[in-house]
């Protein structure tokens, strides 16, 4: 009855020498295998890692930028209203006085 880990060869005849010879040189090829497949792993989770690390900065860079923009712009809003005033012609006028005795609405309070 055969076992399932069992090995048949074919070289030589079957030849019990011969055959261990090809396993031994299949096994270390295992052995390299295995070990290589090790190191394949820690490789993609170093990258994994880094990635992740990456990905935070990626996402805070548009963030950076956009604040940057309003930043930018609100300081050219300053200077452009602070020139204007400067220059005599603001603009923002102060409000003009309507007429105290018009009819605009209803007169709340003492109307004396």
């Amino acid at each position: 009855m055969a076992c399932r880990k069992d090995r048949f060869c074919a070289a030589a005849d079957g030849d019990f020498f011969s055959c261990a010879k090809i396993y031994k040189t299949i096994d270390e090829r295992a052995e390299q295998d295995i070990k290589l497949q090790a190191e394949n792993n820690q490789l993609k989770k170093e990258l994994a890692e880094k990635d992740e690390d990456d990905d935070d900065f990626t996402a805070s860079v548009p963030i950076i930028v956009c604040l940057a923009v309003v930043a930018l712009c609100a300081c050219g809003g300053s200077a452009y209203l602070i020139s204007r005033e400067k220059n005599g012609k603001p603009v923002f006028n102060k409000l003009l006085d309507q007429p105290s005795g018009g009819s605009n609405g209803a007169v709340i309070g003492n109307q004396s």
